[in-house]
């Protein structure tokens, strides 16, 4: 429900170093979880961009998480194709050329 706190959140834990000291949290949640977790939530809320940023980042620091290549795949292709529509949408000229 509140998607600006999330990111913001997650940002923080994909910045932060893992604490030096035994903590209850997972080491994960300061690895790769975080930037996983963003590429969804900017996937979801259409800031392909980011999403895309983001799944490069974990190939390039974490590159033994299986399936990112797949997921850069997936977000590359629906950029080119949101790229396609907006420009199909914006040379429709047919509503003004019935006025």
């Amino acid at each position: 429900k509140r998607v600006d706190l999330a990111i913001y959140y997650l940002r923080m834990a994909a910045t932060v170093e893992e604490p030096s000291s035994p903590m209850w949290v997972d080491p994960v949640y300061y690895k790769e979880l975080p930037l996983q977790k963003l590429c969804i939530i900017y996937g979801s809320i259409g800031r392909l961009k980011d999403a895309l940023a983001c799944a490069k980042i974990v190939k390039e620091k974490y590159p033994y998480v299986p399936g990112t290549d797949g997921v850069i795949k997936d977000i590359e292709e629906n950029l080119k194709n949101e790229l396609k529509n907006w420009d199909e949408r914006c040379g429709d000229l047919s509503i003004v050329e019935s006025v």
